[in-house]
């Protein structure tokens, strides 16, 4: 049986995060050593290994608030003592979980493909009953900026530049699964960049971190 509790939901799209965690420090070059996924989750403070076991789940975040009343979700992997194994090969959503990508900001586009669909942006870690053990993101944040990396699933090829007071879009997606880069400095009023490209200077530092649902 599921839980009943609020899945306390973390963002992607939205990273509207409230906490830091200190990590090791280094030089600005974190982009020349590729993140590996298959590596070792943290706890929230970014130090404490995570040693739990689970299967981690892909859902259409934007499209339900709670995880539990939202069948849109597929297998994407598992963990064995704390450490990630992603198939995301394996894992291909059925049309119907589709949903439309940036309806409210196409009109910063000038690129866009016509009736270009989304799945995943965001992933939780399961027992295997259906109850959340939490969320999970790659993650890394200083005083100066946020980095992250994560998993979508696109309905078909196309290339998507969009330019809003908010947001800046620089995607040159495949059909199935895409991973992007999302950078923000941490200066009032700062442009969230995502893009397909490496944009990241942190990554070397960038760590698979739970959220724990709290009992």
């Amino acid at each position: 049986m599921k839980t009943n509790r609020r899945f306390l939901l973390v963002a992607i799209f939205g990273f509207a995060l409230t906490f830091t965690f200190s990590c090791s420090s280094g030089d600005d070059t974190g982009g020349s050593i590729p993140f590996n996924e298959n590596s070792q989750i943290y706890n929230r403070d970014g130090r404490t290994l995570y040693k739990k076991n689970g299967i981690i789940e892909a859902y259409g975040g934007m499209t339900c608030d709670d995880y539990e009343d939202c069948e849109w979700h597929v297998k994407v992997g598992s963990v064995t003592n704390g450490v990630v194994n992603l198939e995301l090969d394996k894992a291909v959503p059925a049309d119907k979980y589709l949903k439309n990508f940036l309806d409210e900001e196409q009109s910063s586009c000038t690129s866009y493909p016509e009736n270009i669909k989304i799945f995943g942006e965001e992933f939780v870690l399961t027992n295997g009953n259906g109850n959340i053990i939490g969320g999970l993101m790659i993650y890394y944040e200083d005083e100066q900026v946020i980095e992250s990396i994560f998993y979508a699933y696109f309905s078909k090829d196309g290339k998507i530049a969009c330019n809003s007071s908010k947001r800046t879009w620089n995607l040159d997606v495949k059909e199935g699964w895409n991973k992007i880069y999302l950078r923000r400095y941490n200066n009032k009023g700062a442009i969230r960049e995502y893009s397909t490209n490496n944009i990241l200077t942190k990554e070397k530092e960038l760590k698979w971190i739970i959220w724990e649902e709290e009992e």
